[in-house]
């Protein structure tokens, strides 16, 4: 509220009420003895009110700590027109340290700007620390039936636009080279070709990269066509098992191809686990149809089981290849059996090794 001007005109109770007017505006601001302005600076105010439009109300400002030295709040407007919102029930705090907002706060960018942009740098070594850390405290949900959501990252497409399979709706970027990115549909992409994609419900691996678990048990990608489980060493024997039951760790059984149960001679058939399983039997099919069956006490053939053919001169070594090995013969001497063969005749004949010759039979 402006003073009014003494003038020489004034009689002496136009004065004396400008002047009392004078210093009752004084006297809202404190002593008179307490105020003094010095270099543009005003000593003894504590605060200062500023008269609500409209009403009889008005806001202070006032410093709310003791302050240990001269300090200035400046204010950078840009050479425009601004406006300060602080909501009723929020705090405004711009600090060194964190801060903490007791309601929810919206952030809405304007169309095609950007929202929230968080940078920072780490000067030395030896720091630990998170450009951006995002915590919550579940242990308040209610009997484990509430699944609160940490991180809800969400996108409206318009009607009638596209549906933006390829754009990312979350990347990271290191050193100018996108390392991942998640994209609209969901899919995730990981550098160097891996991606988990989910409107083809696929997932893809460059040639070269294996799916590892530790170093000793890989799946890679040999050629078109060919998976192999391997070490990542190529040195430790794997073994492959298909199960059809599994109780525990050492109670199952299983197929197996077995590499590692006898040096340098690939197992193939049924397998239990050492603290129990069945023993169950094994087929050979063809085209669904069961040709051979390998059961507990014998091996069944289904059709004819059809032995190698030689001319007696062309069997190999009767100890080399061990007694009740079997092979066919067609220019035996003679059909008598238990007699070891001999050749140069038009006899075909089974013969069977004894371990040191071919006998007929």
């Amino acid at each position: 509220m402006a003073l009014d001007t003494l003038n020489n005109g004034d009689s002496g109770l136009e004065a004396r009420t400008k002047i009392n007017a004078a210093f009752d505006q004084l006297n809202t601001l404190g002593p008179a003895a307490n105020i003094a302005i010095t270099g543009g600076t005003a000593i003894g105010l504590t605060a200062l009110g500023l008269r609500s439009t409209g009403t009889a109300f008005d806001l202070t400002l006032a410093s709310s700590e003791e302050l240990t030295s001269g300090r200035t709040l400046s204010f950078a407007l840009g050479d425009a027109d601004r406006t300060l919102t602080i909501p009723a029930t929020g705090t405004a705090a711009l600090l060194g340290t964190a801060n903490i907002f007791t309601a929810l706060q919206t952030m809405t960018a304007a169309a095609n700007a950007a929202g929230l942009n968080i940078s920072g740098s780490i000067a030395g070594g030896g720091v630990t620390r998170s450009i951006l850390t995002i915590a919550d405290d579940w242990t308040a949900a209610t009997g484990n039936t509430s699944y609160p959501t940490l991180l809800s990252l969400e996108i409206t497409t318009g009607s009638g636009q596209p549906n933006f399979y390829g754009d990312r709706a979350l990347r990271l970027i290191q050193d100018n080279v996108e390392r991942f990115y998640i994209a609209h549909d969901g899919s995730m992409y990981i550098a160097n070709g891996v991606s988990v994609n989910g409107n083809y419900q696929i997932i893809e691996m460059p040639v070269g990269w294996m799916l590892r678990w530790s170093n000793q048990t890989c799946l890679s990608r040999v050629d078109h066509g060919i998976i192999l489980q391997r070490s990542e060493s190529g040195t430790i024997t794997q073994t492959f098992r298909v199960a059809n039951t599994v109780s525990s760790t050492t109670n199952w059984e299983a197929g197996v191809m077995d590499w590692q149960t006898s040096t340098n001679t690939l197992r193939i058939g049924t397998d239990v686990g050492s603290g129990g399983g069945s023993a169950r039997d094994a087929q050979l099919i063809r085209g669904g149809v069961v040709k051979i069956n390998l059961g507990a006490n014998t091996t069944d053939h289904t059709q004819p089981v059809k032995l190698p053919s030689y001319i007696v001169s062309g069997l190999p070594s009767a100890s080399t290849c061990g007694a009740g090995s079997m092979a066919f013969v067609t220019d035996a001497t003679t059909t008598t059996a238990y007699s070891t063969v001999t050749g140069g005749g038009s006899n075909k004949a089974l013969v069977i090794s004894d371990g040191t010759n071919w006998i007929i039979h």
